[in-house]
């Protein structure tokens, strides 16, 4: 016969269920307050050390980057868009240079996503899906392109974007919807 749980076993449990809450709660706040702003320098600082390594020609890929845009000059575009990337990193580390960077990481999407369809050979290793180390490189500039989105849809202040959208009575569609 199942015995009848005690009316102290289920304190025990909600107990234990509220510290669980308020831990997690207290993780979930810190990610909120400090997951962001980590990524954006995080960004920051990728963006400026790959693209070093372009300049410096001591990066691996630059030969992918001077075939992919082969209609330039590899000696002068490589270190280019080195510098390209080291400016997007700097925009990233400063908050007030955000949009910037997002402005500057636009081109870089179709240059991150360029290769897959002139170069499937240098991207894909044994065909699709299996990708090599250069496809894994681009892989992660389409991921760090993923992340300035995310970073960048912090870059407005929310207090003023609520009484904007009150004040306009802007629900996502125009207002005769």
């Amino acid at each position: 016969m199942p015995s009848i749980p005690r009316l102290e076993d289920s304190f025990a449990l909600l107990r234990a269920y509220v510290t669980f809450d308020d831990v997690d709660f207290k993780i979930t706040h810190y990610m909120q307050k400090y997951g962001l702003p980590s990524l954006r320098i995080t960004m920051g600082v990728v963006f400026i050390w790959s693209g070093m390594l372009n300049i410096l020609g001591d990066n691996e890929v630059s030969y992918l980057i001077a075939r992919t845009v082969y209609w330039f000059d590899p000696s002068w575009f490589v270190p280019f868009f080195g510098a390209w990337g080291v400016v997007i990193g700097v925009c990233f580390l400063s908050r007030s240079l955000v949009r910037a960077g997002i402005l500057l990481v636009l081109p870089q999407l179709f240059g991150a996503l360029l290769p897959f369809v002139l170069l499937p050979d240098v991207v894909f290793e044994d065909g699709f899906p299996t990708l090599s180390l250069e496809g894994l490189y681009l892989l992660r500039n389409v991921v760090l392109i993923a992340a300035a989105i995310a970073v960048g849809s912090t870059v407005r202040d929310v207090k003023f974007d609520n009484a904007f959208v009150e004040r306009h009575n802007y629900n996502g569609r125009n207002k005769e919807g």
